[in-house]
């Protein structure tokens, strides 16, 4: 059964697929099958994109482009072995409660939510294999 918003078909019966989305207009960021496709990251956070993995290999700074408000992004973060220390520009990141210490825990799921242009909102879990 096709899906309609306002008369306007967005989710058509696809034969092969089991419905395929049309006529979707003003959205971004890149998936697959309904699921982020992660993308590696180079220092270089762009909230058009929802997810990247990062595996530290030196201490990192981090910058952020197209923070627009409700965009989300999620970096699974490895500061390997060493551990290596991203860093984060701090007059658009505010983590909650606050910065965490990269150094307690290897793995990192950095969570970040625009607010505005200068806002984003950081969560940061960290975790052990």
């Amino acid at each position: 059964m096709a899906i309609k918003i306002d008369g306007t078909t967005v989710i058509n019966n696809g034969v092969y697929t089991g419905g395929a989305l049309q006529n979707i207009l003003d959205i971004t960021g890149v998936y697959d099958h309904f699921r982020p496709s992660p993308s590696a990251n180079a220092g270089v956070i762009d909230m058009n994109y929802p997810f990247y993995y990062d595996v530290l290999t030196t201490n990192t700074t981090y910058t952020v482009t197209n923070v627009v408000p409700g965009r989300t992004t999620i970096l699974d973060l490895d500061t390997s072995a060493t551990p290596w220390t991203p860093s984060w520009p701090t007059s658009v990141f505010n983590f909650a409660p606050t910065e965490p210490t990269w150094s307690d825990h290897r793995y990192w799921l950095v969570n970040m939510a625009a607010y505005g242009g200068t806002d984003v909102r950081v969560t940061a879990i960290g975790y052990d294999a």
